[in-house]
């Protein structure tokens, strides 16, 4: 579960959370006192939230994106139904 080191044998990038999260729980005469210590740790193990929040920031922008085109594409149809053969050919 809990690796000190990693491949290269340096510490890990999680071991300071991991750390301070086993100190709260060692401590602590309940275990909910650690529970944000804990979040934090699983968040650096998997990134979670930040995945979370990346695919809502792309989702959003998809979103504006499909609005503004639906935009553009209804302006450029109404601009080709609305230009007459007989206004074409006088612009020759």
């Amino acid at each position: 579960f809990f690796s000190p080191s990693n491949s290269k044998g340096n510490e890990g990038r999680c071991t300071p959370l991991w750390q301070n999260f086993s100190r709260c729980m060692s401590t602590a005469d309940s275990p909910s006192e650690c529970t944000n210590l804990r979040e934090d740790y699983f968040e650096c193990l998997h990134h979670r939230k930040e995945i979370r929040r990346s695919n809502s920031v792309m989702e959003q922008r998809a979103k504006v994106i499909n609005e503004k085109a639906a935009v553009l594409k209804e302006k450029i149809w109404k601009e080709v139904f609305d230009t007459s053969w007989a206004t074409v050919e006088k612009a020759k």
